[in-house]
């Protein structure tokens, strides 16, 4: 499926996940990066289509995921309810990377 994103929703978007790192430096803690040398982020969704930056491979137990910052931001939001739309992903416990 594909979006159109405009400049100022794609900013805002950027600088929530930047504010998320912020959160994991604070707490002395680093994401999980595809590549090292990327900026390359795996944003995960939990069973209630919240966003939270993982910090495994897999399962990410609560206890080390990192939330990100409400309010979402508008394409964040956009993202959630084509989740919650779409019926593979309405039920399921897991799994849901961006």
């Amino acid at each position: 499926m594909a979006i159109s994103v405009n400049t100022e929703d794609a900013d805002s978007f950027f600088g929530w996940i930047e504010e998320g790192f912020s959160l994991l430096k604070q707490c002395g803690r680093r994401p999980y990066l595809i590549k090292e040398n990327e900026f390359c982020v795996l944003l995960s969704f939990d069973a209630e289509h919240k966003p939270f930056i993982g910090f495994s491979r897999g399962h990410n137990p609560h206890y080390i995921r990192q939330p990100l910052p409400e309010p979402l931001p508008e394409l964040a939001e956009t993202i959630v309810q084509i989740l919650k739309d779409n019926s593979t992903w309405r039920s399921a416990s897991g799994g849901r990377v961006l």
